[in-house]
């Protein structure tokens, strides 16, 4: 069953209100669309204090000061205070994090806060290609090893065994000399599958213990059964999980039941009987929190989260600086084990974008479910199709450089003259049949006329580096595509020589495309969905 909603929008597309089953969400805006504030329904309010183009400087909660944040010149964060801490981050020559420092008040000096002032500090590596290669934190030093294309062959961790991992040439985890004949893998270590029709697992095996999972025929997954107990799910019309409830076969009331409430893409709320947690962001973009706001028992404490650079939340404080959780991850987004001891914080988010559903063990990724305990699969193949390659249940060739959050890319584009952000992007010439190797080899050329393509690139770097006098760079995130002119919609990834020669480039082309990490755009943009750089 799907829940109704309702958008309210200004005359250029900038969403204002959202009206569910739980009321509605106001926002408020600053000229350039970037969000100043959120209302939620019975009143609490998140505000964004921003400069220049929509760089966000300070956040509040129901009138709470949540963090103040110091940027550099590129406008990166530098420093975010986190009540009775201060974290402190840098990065390398190509942008990447490089180190982070957690600190009780504030650094008076320069450069790397001392490790003896430091609560909490990490550093990371990376290989010439960009590859994360070593991490070293308060558990150890945790070790990545790659093949040539990328894909990740082993994980060292600090504590726990060593994981391996072997891929057949479409991205599949196998054994060493396994392959899987159409991608539907149907054993692994002690998991097996079954598939249904659609190519969706109807049955999860783990020894002699099975779980049975049932979809409806938009792919939701509407119920899980596990000995005596079955979990339902709902769902809204824009496909986003509003509600989830636990019963055993010898009660007719719910053993557990949650509900969601949602801001665009993002989590932003859950409700399990009269606790509640909900969700701050750092800005428009972020699929990860900074901060949450939870209530128990009549109170309401602000915690917050400390994330590597995969976006993965490493630990948990409250506004006292005490950490409240402590996690060690495995490779693929599984929760190798929770340090917080009983009764602690609880924190179900894991790889970005993602869910813990404890009581399947699988992660909701909003338009799939994704299985940790497989390396990068998802429970139902891509709704987006071969747009999102051939594969249709990998997750990305490693999960400590890539990230998925809506099971689905934030790419980035320098504005044309006769582009502005109050209009939106659209293609030239919607509705054209040029393949995505006529784009690549025809769109820099002075006599060419435009396609159904919009062009972008999964680079900041590359955007600034093509960006001429006068124009503009703006990002935007693929999911909040809609259909254009002519219906259609989909995005073709062409960032790597993978990626590339799956959509049909060779050559030249290819080497153009993945050079400038291109992804093609069919579609709209509406204006509420992009922010200026």
């Amino acid at each position: 069953m799907n829940v109704t909603r309702a958008m309210s929008m200004t005359r250029q597309g900038r969403l204002t209100a959202e009206q569910g089953a739980q009321g509605a969400i106001r926002y408020r805006r600053d000229a350039l669309g970037n969000p100043e504030s959120l209302t939620l329904p019975d009143g609490r309010k998140t505000e964004w204090l921003m400069y220049g183009s929509g760089h966000v400087q300070g956040i509040r909660y129901n009138g709470r000061l949540v963090s103040d944040i110091t940027r550099d010149g590129l406008h990166r964060e530098i420093i975010r205070s986190q009540g009775a801490l201060t974290q402190y981050s840098g990065y390398t020559r190509s942008g990447q994090m490089a180190w982070q420092r957690i600190i009780r008040g504030e650094y008076a000096g320069s450069g790397i806060p001392p490790e003896a002032e430091s609560e909490n500090r990490k550093d990371w590596r990376y290989s010439a290609d960009g590859e994360l290669i070593m991490e070293t934190g308060p558990h150890g030093a945790e070790l990545y090893d790659y093949d040539r294309a990328g894909w990740l062959r082993s994980h060292s961790p600090a504590q726990g065994v060593q994981e391996r991992f072997h891929w057949d040439k479409a991205g599949n985890p196998v054994n060493e000399y396994e392959t899987v004949a159409d991608n539907r893998v149907r054993a692994w270590g002690k998991y097996r599958y079954e598939y249904d029709e659609w190519g969706q697992v109807i049955l999860r095996g783990e020894g002699r213990s099975e779980k049975t999972l049932a979809w409806d025929a938009d792919g939701h997954l509407l119920r899980v059964i596990s000995g005596d107990r079955t979990t339902h799910y709902r769902y809204d019309a824009l496909g986003r999980r509003t509600h989830k409830v636990t019963r055993t076969d010898m009660q007719d009331r719910a053993e557990n039941e949650t509900h969601f409430l949602w801001q665009g893409t993002r989590l932003l709320e859950e409700r399990t009987g009269e606790s509640r947690k909900t969700y701050i962001y750092g800005d428009a973009r972020s699929p990860v929190p900074v901060a949450c706001a939870e209530r128990r028992a009549g109170r309401e404490e602000i915690y917050h989260y400390q994330t590597d650079p995969s976006l993965r939340i490493r630990t948990v404080t409250d506004e006292t600086g005490k950490v409240v959780w402590d996690g060690c991850w495995q490779a693929w987004g599984r929760m190798q084990a929770d340090l917080s001891g009983p009764g602690g914080f609880e924190q179900n988010l894991r790889l970005a974008g993602q869910y813990y559903d404890r009581e399947s063990g699988l992660h909701y990724n909003l338009f799939r479910y994704y299985d940790p305990d497989v390396p990068g699969r998802f429970l139902s193949s891509d709704p987006i199709g071969l747009a999102g390659g051939i594969n249709l249940y990998r997750y990305a060739p490693n999960a400590l450089g890539w990230i998925d959050p809506l099971g689905l890319i934030k790419v980035f584009r320098n504005l044309r003259a006769d582009e502005s952000v109050s209009d939106g992007l659209s293609a030239k010439a919607p509705g054209r049949g040029m393949s995505a190797a006529g784009h690549v080899r025809n769109g820099s050329k002075s006599t060419f006329k435009g396609s159904q393509f919009i062009s972008t690139t999964t680079s900041e770097e590359v955007a600034r580096q093509y960006r001429g006098p006068g124009q503009t760079t703006v990002t935007f995130d693929t999911d909040n595509v809609i259909p254009d002119a002519k219906g259609n919609r989909s995005i073709i990834d062409l960032s790597t020589t993978e990626k590339a020669t799956e959509a049909g480039l060779k050559g030249p082309a290819s080497n153009y495309a993945t050079s400038s990490s291109e992804v093609l755009v069919k579609g709209h943009v509406p204006p509420d969905a992009i922010t200026t750089c």
